[in-house]
């Protein structure tokens, strides 16, 4: 009896069952975060996309440069119906200052699953608003 209380025998598998949790908690954050930083840079992308459309072709209706933007968040992989894009004007001149704003909740996966588990929904979605400023020439 003495013998089965000093044997190490199930010793690693109780050390993997504490470790593993650990593990995947901190990769799979690391993951999400990497493409919530992709998200990011994918919008900001789209926004200096859609300003530099209107300092090239002020006289071009910003439906056109929405476009723009929203093509480029579609290349990215994001849902452009999930982005909402304003311009601070309704039309531009020579010396007008263009600033796009891109408003967009990217949705975290693995903070939306923790909310399955009984977690808070805080950590469910990353709000985004991305604005880019330029001045028509």
């Amino acid at each position: 009896m003495w013998n089965l209380l000093r044997s190490e025998r199930g010793n690693n598998l109780v050390e993997l069952a504490l470790v593993l949790p650990i593990f995947l908690l901190i990769t799979l954050g690391a993951v999400d975060f990497a493409m919530a930083i992709q998200s990011y840079t994918n919008l900001d992308n789209a926004s200096r996309e859609a300003a530099m459309w209107v300092v090239q072709f002020p006289d071009l209706p910003l439906a056109q440069a929405e476009a723009r933007a929203a093509a480029e968040i579609a290349s990215a992989g994001l849902d452009p119906n999930d982005a909402a894009i304003t311009f601070n004007q309704a039309s531009y001149s020579s010396g007008d200052i263009v600033v796009v704003t891109i408003n967009y909740t990217h949705p975290l996966i693995f903070g939306g699953f923790l909310s399955q588990f009984g977690g808070s929904g805080a950590f469910a979605n990353i709000p985004f608003v991305i604005d880019t400023a330029l001045t028509v020439k």
